[in-house]
């Protein structure tokens, strides 16, 4: 807790965390987008009729005029604007290649909207049934599982939140056992501690640092839920749950990394020894970030090395059971016995063995 690092680390979260919670505020995000659209000799209309096309969309178009086809063409090369309408003999529209293709579908549902608007008045339809005629009905629309969007969002940030969290401890831990074995400063400490208790120190030390780093990054989540502040739907429960999970996984990860470091007699060795632990939780970070909704998230919430990750990001995005919660929870609880059992067993054969691993 004095070292530097763990200072830096724990403001590195909360700046994170705080930034992810502040910004969303500051920036905004309306969802509304302007568009410049250049006239040449336009048909009559267009311009109301894109404008009102675009409003329904929760859009913006802003139109200019261009004395000729070669300055619109030159507007849009220039990016000075985003599409122009080209009118006379030949009607077209000007648009870099692969952009706007919104836009596109607007002008050409707007010009097709002004021409039957030009047919019907010279039919003799008076503005007020044209009006009505080009209004068509009011359409209601009905969004589904509006709030899909944050959830995955909050499931990314948390997954990636315990990744980190758990891969630093981990690797601190077998960092810590290979180098006391190297340098023999175990030889040193098993006649004043069984190897069982320094194992278990250590994953509880680091464990501990690993859960005040945790903190510090749900701080400034918890804070804005406390002064009611917008955050993605399902965080705040997915955070609360997320502490079980945390603290299995922690423990899981650290003993069986522990047991694992022992089995080298180098402390460039322990990388590598803990190589395979180190697969597993990237998986299950991709997974519990960006697909734990679906019937293979059923299963990896339940492994008890990959729930870590995954439960807390099914529960986020709301995918998550009841039976299916306390289900992994007894899964993971029964896996850290058994880690614990077994992680004891092998660290204590290997720590005071060197020369072959």
């Amino acid at each position: 807790v004095r070292g530097k690092s763990f200072w830096v680390t724990a403001g590195l979260f909360a700046l994170a965390s705080t930034a992810l919670m502040v910004l969303p505020e500051v920036l905004g995000d309306d969802d509304v987008t302007t568009y410049e659209v250049a006239l040449v000799d336009a048909p009559p209309g267009v311009a109301d009729q894109l404008q009102m096309a675009a409003v329904r969309l929760d859009d913006v178009v802003e139109t200019r005029s261009a004395a000729s086809p070669e300055e619109a063409r030159r507007l849009v090369d220039d990016e000075e604007v985003d599409l122009a309408i080209v009118g006379g003999g030949d009607v077209h529209v000007i648009v870099r290649a692969g952009e706007h293709e919104g836009l596109v579908a607007l002008t050409r549902q707007a010009l097709v909207t002004a021409h039957l608007a030009s047919g019907l008045e010279d039919e003799g339809v008076d503005q007020s049934q044209l009006s009505e005629l080009l209004a068509g009905p009011a359409v209601r629309i009905e969004e589904l599982d509006v709030e899909r969007e944050s959830r995955s969002q909050a499931a990314f940030v948390l997954s990636l939140a315990l990744y980190i969290l758990v891969f630093v401890a981990m690797m601190n831990v077998a960092t810590n056992v290979a180098l006391e074995k190297s340098n023999r400063v175990m030889e040193v400490l098993l006649p004043v501690a069984p190897p069982g208790v320094l194992l278990f120190g250590k994953v509880l030390g680091a464990g501990l640092v690993s859960t005040a780093h945790m903190v510090a990054g749900a701080l400034p989540v918890v804070i804005k839920i406390a002064i009611g502040g917008d955050v993605p739907d399902g965080l705040g429960a997915a955070l609360a749950g997320g502490i079980a999970w945390f603290a299995l996984g922690v423990a899981l990860y650290l003993i069986l990394a522990g047991a694992l470091a022992a089995l080298v007699d180098r402390q460039e060795d322990s990388g590598t020894a803990v190589g395979p632990l180190s697969v597993v939780l990237v998986g299950a970070y991709m997974f519990g970030g960006t697909a734990p909704d679906t019937p293979l998230g059923v299963v990896l919430g339940l492994v008890p090395l990959s729930a870590p990750m995954v439960m807390p990001a099914r529960i986020a995005v709301g995918a998550a059971s009841g039976a299916e919660i306390a289900l992994s929870l007894a899964l993971g609880l029964a896996a850290v016995l058994v880690a614990a059992r077994v992680g004891g067993l092998v660290y204590r054969r290997a720590i005071v063995r060197t020369g072959r691993r």
